[in-house]
């Protein structure tokens, strides 16, 4: 066939497709409306997924980028997950040049923007000067700083700012961008305006700000160490070489670190030889960057792969719920085919206008999908509490995300459109034509599918339902748990008086000031701070020595840490066991303290009784060690995460920290923590106008953020089961009242002779509850094997939970029942005279 009758072909087949769908309203929209459901569900959920698993960073062949990283042994100061000193990056980025284009180094930091009388706490990132010129970015506005810039520590105070910053913040007037900001209290250029569309190197992170990294002192006033080589703080991204593969530059950076390794063994002369063996084996791990880094990604991968998984098994619930539509109404159009057929059309003339029908259903489902996915979209963003860095990703598809709907549309309309369309074009439906029958009827084959279609849709959504259920009853365990500090009636607000260039003692000051003004506020009963805020994700830990105490072999020597004011064990309601707290005599000045928690009397004392035993940071050769004493034990509680297990904990006076930053203040109420929030607010900007005062929360607010995974993980799931669901009742429902149809003269027969319309119930009913019956029962291996998979995503209840599994099974068995009844009675309303007319 010529590409012209291909297109005329195509053209009348599109036509007629059109008015035949136009003929029937109620079926195209609901064929419509399923798929856009399955499609929309499908897309909302891709687009979350295409954001955090799969888009490579926004820069020119992010496939040339790679990451590095090292999981060796170090003793030290290590920053989050860096793992590379500021020297050892320099000496890298000096000697790789034969290797890699460029090597980037960074350091996620926060700090206060003022423009003109108004400061802002914002994020930002420091990054080395040769940043923009290896990511091959253009700016949108002036210039880049440049590596001259990020030579001399302090020398050059100058900025680019990220597109959004200075749309939202400088109203998108270059001239505005003139006068000079501060950044952390010191004065700073802004050179330039990163490219729309770049957002940093890290998804879910979206840096307002860029400083070289050299001008890290001021970024970060209470910790520099620029030049430690035993501090780690940079996170290291590079661009390899025109020509250059990954292995190649893997081998000869690894020559360059073990010669670097091999000088800095040095700084541990005091360390024992198996330390510095392996220390000098140390490998650098090389691996492909074009999606950066994203501690958010390492989180949310496993719930959205499970997400991805739940949606496909709508889209196949809603897919066979489609087919079975086109069965029934193939059923209505067969006299037409057999005609067609004895006329002597052929197969792909029968195949193709009823696979163009299917094309046209699909797209158009795809293209309603479309905004079911952005209206979903919404409401997953709207899960998330404020602040979280999920809310940052875009809900609403692209141009990358539609293209793939589409895709999906047109493979969709294969999967339901196919096999309707083959036995359509049977050319066994001559044969009731020639023996002159009123009316055909879908073959054994055609029934014998569409019995099929339901009983899977049935099993499919079986396993959806388990799937929530068991997600639900997670989150009520992980919800309902008793983290062993108060959440009711407590609020916490944070501060960080160092950027503004306070010093130690005027950021001790500041907080004490804070925390009696706002115990003024009517209805607050007590108030306390901490370093690190709980459930916040952030841990402070160090190698502990004990004294008296001889470690194990492989014993965790780096119990977690936390500087807490006085008052912090009764403002959260955290049970001390034994001693006493901190007060306001544990000054700077005063001999050093600590409270453990029952984890660390465990791990650490052998036995004998806590109080009065000391402890100190380091090994134990250490010759500067700093003894403190060990004054009270209180209860464990859930520091990280929910999830986690109680883990050693060592709680220092915060007054006695030789470095003050940022502090979250705890504020225990007599009444709703939340409706005193803004009373809080107010008397701590009273104390201080010029500090940021942010991740103003309940307790409350702050554990389900904790909780956030989890909570989108089972309101999706639990939609998708109920969706599921409907959609199965209304496949039973469909093929229940065509067997119904189909039977209506033997009915007819039946209530003739005598037969009651109970047992004409009963024997329909038997029909739909064995389809709904072999579903379930198809259905619960399934979900075991799946509940499996999933196991590590639950807490507190079994894969193989026999609650979950019978009420998923009962919920299903009483959906169908009602879609079955309702299609069985009108079996019941059967008037044997007229079923006795039909031919």
């Amino acid at each position: 066939m010529s590409s012209r009758s291909s297109r005329t072909f195509l053209h009348t087949n599109l036509n007629q497709t059109l008015r035949s769908l136009a003929k029937t309203p109620g079926f195209t929209a609901t064929v419509i409306l399923t798929l856009a459901l399955g499609i929309g569900a499908n897309t909302a959920i891709f687009t979350l997924l295409d954001q955090l698993l799969l888009r490579p960073l926004p820069v020119p062949n992010p496939q040339e980028l790679v990451t590095f990283d090292d999981k060796g042994t170090f003793i030290g100061w290590t920053h989050n997950d860096a793992t590379f000193s500021y020297p050892v990056y320099r000496d890298l980025a000096q000697g790789s040049n034969g290797v890699l284009a460029g090597l980037v180094g960074r350091l996620p930091v926060t700090v206060n923007v003022t423009v003109g009388s108004s400061p802002e706490r914002v994020d930002g990132d420091l990054l080395s000067g040769n940043a923009w010129q290896t990511l091959g970015l253009t700016p949108h506005w002036g210039r880049f700083y440049g590596p001259e810039d990020d030579v001399t520590p302090l020398a050059h105070p100058v900025a680019v700012i990220s597109h959004g910053y200075f749309v939202r913040r400088f109203g998108g007037n270059e001239q505005a961008l003139a006068k000079p900001i501060l950044v952390n209290g010191h004065p700073f250029t802004i050179l330039g305006v990163a490219p729309r569309g770049f957002t940093g190197l890290e998804t879910g992170v979206l840096p307002d700000i860029y400083l070289p990294l050299t001008m890290k002192a001021w970024a970060t006033p209470t910790w520099d160490q620029l030049e430690d080589r035993k501090t780690r703080w940079v996170s290291m991204m590079g661009r390899l070489a025109p020509g250059v593969p990954l292995e190649k530059a893997t081998a000869a950076l690894n020559v360059l670190y073990k010669q670097i390794h091999e000088r800095d063994v040095a700084l541990w002369a005091d360390a024992d030889a198996e330390f510095r063996a392996k220390f000098v084996k140390k490998v650098l791990l090389v691996a492909p960057g074009a999606l950066g880094r994203s501690e958010l990604r390492n989180r949310m991968k496993t719930p959205l792969l499970v997400l991805m998984g739940l949606v496909a098994l709508v889209l196949l619930i809603a897919c066979a719920n489609v087919a079975n539509l086109l069965l029934a109404r193939a059923a209505t159009r067969q006299r037409d085919m057999a005609v067609r057929l004895a006329m002597g059309a052929s197969r792909r003339q029968i195949v193709e206008p009823l696979l163009v029908e299917s094309l046209v259903l699909a797209l158009s489902g795809g293209a309603l999908g479309l905004l079911v996915a952005s209206l979903l979209g919404d409401a997953i963003v709207r899960i998330f509490p404020e602040g979280s860095s999920l809310a940052n990703l875009a809900t609403r598809p692209d141009l990358r995300v539609a293209l793939v709907a589409f895709g999906v549309s047109a493979f969709t309309a294969l999967a339901f459109g196919l096999f309707p369309a083959l036995q359509a074009s049977d050319s066994s439906l001559i044969e009731p034509l020639r023996e002159g029958a009123g009316s055909v009827s879908l073959s054994r084959g055609a029934v014998r599918a569409r019995r099929a279609l339901v009983v899977a849709q049935v099993a499919l959504s079986l396993l959806l339902l388990v799937g929530a259920g068991l997600f639900a009853r997670s989150l009520s365990s992980l919800a309902t748990m008793d983290p062993g500090f108060r959440t009711a009636d407590v609020a916490s607000f944070a501060i960080d008086p160092s950027l503004n260039g306070h010093g130690r003692a005027e950021t001790a000051a500041i907080l004490g000031r804070v925390r009696e003004a706002v115990s003024t506020v009517p209805g607050v009963v007590s108030t306390s701070a901490a370093g690190i805020a709980l459930l916040s994700g952030n841990d402070w830990r160090s190698t502990t020595t004990v004294v008296g105490h001889e470690a194990r072999k492989g014993e965790d020597r780096n119990p977690s840490v936390n500087a807490i004011a006085p008052e912090f064990f009764e403002t959260l309601g955290i049970p001390l066991l034994l001693g006493r707290g901190f007060t306001a005599s544990d000054s700077f000045e005063a001999p050093k303290v600590a409270v453990v928690n029952e984890a660390f009397v465990k791990m650490y004392c052998d036995g004998a009784h806590p109080l009065g035993r000391t402890l100190h940071f380091g090994r134990k050769e250490d010759p500067d060690k700093e003894l403190i004493q060990i004054v009270g034990v209180a209860r464990d509680l859930k520091y990280m995460g929910l999830r986690e297990p109680a883990r050693p904990f060592i709680y220092l006076p915060l007054l006695q920290q030789k470095e003050l930053d940022q502090a979250t203040i705890y504020v225990r109420t007599a009444k709703d923590a939340k409706a005193l929030l803004p009373a809080i607010r107010e008397a701590a900007r009273g104390v201080a106008s010029d500090l940021p005062i942010f991740e103003v929360r309940t307790m409350r607010v702050q554990v389900e953020g904790s909780l956030t995974a989890e909570r989108v993980v089972a309101f999706l799931c639990s939609g998708f089961g109920v969706l599921a669901t409907l959609l199965a009742a209304i496949g039973l429902y469909g093929v229940v009242a065509f067997l119904v149809a189909r039977r209506t003269r033997e009915f007819g027969i039946r209530l003739a002779l005598g037969e009651t319309r109970i047992s004409v119930l009963r024997l329909v009913l038997r029909d739909a509850g064995g389809m709904a019956g072999l579903g379930i029962l198809v259905g619960l291996p399934l979900s075991l094997a799946a509940g499996k998979l999933v196991e590590s995503q639950l807490y507190g209840v079994s894969s193989h939970d026999v609650v979950v599994l019978a009420l998923a099974s009962a919920t299903l068995s009483i959906a169908a029942l009602g879609a079955g009844t309702v299609a069985a009675l009108r079996a019941t309303r059967v008037s044997p005279a007229v079923a006795l007319r039909q031919e």
